[in-house]
């Protein structure tokens, strides 16, 4: 079964300095309706020089223990758009497999669609 899942942030500070990555720290709003498919806090790390992101919130950090690399999938003056993948076994031996999107906008807002790829019981 394939379920999409979305989130509305409450803020997206975004942190930056002189040839240093841009941390977005995106606090979510409204989680419990998704079943916690999405985490209320994710922190994405861009470094727009090198082209490259990483992602970490409570199912990466469970399932790795460390930042994810995550793939720029659009980029526009408008809105820069995140794709990352948690595959594999967390803390609790469960198995998990979620992709998730991670959309932030110019106005400091962000759009977070998490889809779980398959079901493990």
């Amino acid at each position: 079964m394939r379920a999409i899942l979305a989130a509305l942030v409450l803020a997206v500070v975004p942190m930056t300095a002189m040839a240093k990555p841009i941390i977005y720290e995106c606090k979510l709003k409204d989680v419990a309706s998704t079943g916690y498919w999405i985490a209320e806090d994710i922190v994405i790390s861009h470094d727009v020089e090198a082209g490259t992101a990483t992602v970490i919130d409570y199912m990466v950090q469970d399932a790795y223990g460390h930042p994810v690399d995550a793939k720029i999938t659009a980029k526009t003056a408008k809105r820069t758009t995140f794709q990352w993948r948690v595959s594999g076994h967390n803390t609790r031996n469960r198995r998990i497999d979620l992709q998730s999107r991670a959309t932030i906008y110019s106005d400091g807002s962000v759009t977070v669609v998490t889809k779980p790829l398959n079901y493990y019981d």
